[in-house]
């Protein structure tokens, strides 16, 4: 459909390419228990980084509570899709 995955995060890092991730690269890396700041043709960024990225669509997708009012105004995307329980806190809102 013209989406790019550009990052992605799981409790073992965060893989990143602003030209877009090789989704099957990450797949089999995720498979094979790679951690995803190690997947090649990627570069590994922290969480605060990957919430403060200059994207379309941030996904929050697996913990409550990872955007704050400590950190809700890094966050640029210019539209949050929450697919966690209270990704976003009250003061965040």
């Amino acid at each position: 459909m013209g989406a790019r995955i550009v990052a992605i995060s799981n409790s073992r890092g965060v893989a990143f390419n602003r030209r877009g991730l090789d989704v099957d690269r990450v797949r089999a890396a995720v498979g094979e228990r790679t951690p995803l700041g190690e997947i090649a043709g990627a570069d590994a960024v922290t969480n605060a980084e990957l919430l403060a990225l200059d994207v379309d669509i941030l996904v929050p997708a697996a913990m409550e509570g990872e955007i704050t009012s400590r950190n809700a105004g890094a966050v640029r995307a210019r539209l949050i899709a929450e697919g966690a329980n209270g990704p976003i806190t009250p003061l965040a809102e």
